[in-house]
């Protein structure tokens, strides 16, 4: 986590940018339409850094937008 977080001195700071590092999320596949997506009514689980999940309708913030799909075609 440090190699990522810059700021090591200041905790509060640490935590608040932990919480907006996607580390692992569903894939968003909106080339099929509506039945590609693996939750209706589109969109995915996204878990953060500091260990939540969020559900993130598609478009919305990165992972859940254009540049998180191209992102998950590389793997």
């Amino acid at each position: 986590m440090r190699c990522l977080l810059n700021v090591i001195n200041y905790p509060t700071v640490i935590l608040r940018t932990a919480s907006e590092i996607p580390i692992m999320w569903d894939e968003i596949a909106v080339y099929g339409g509506a039945s590609t997506f693996n939750h209706v009514p589109g969109g995915g689980n996204c878990l953060y850094m500091d260990g939540h999940v969020e559900f993130l309708r598609w478009p919305s913030k990165y992972p859940a937008d254009i540049l998180g799909m191209l992102v998950s075609f590389l793997f």
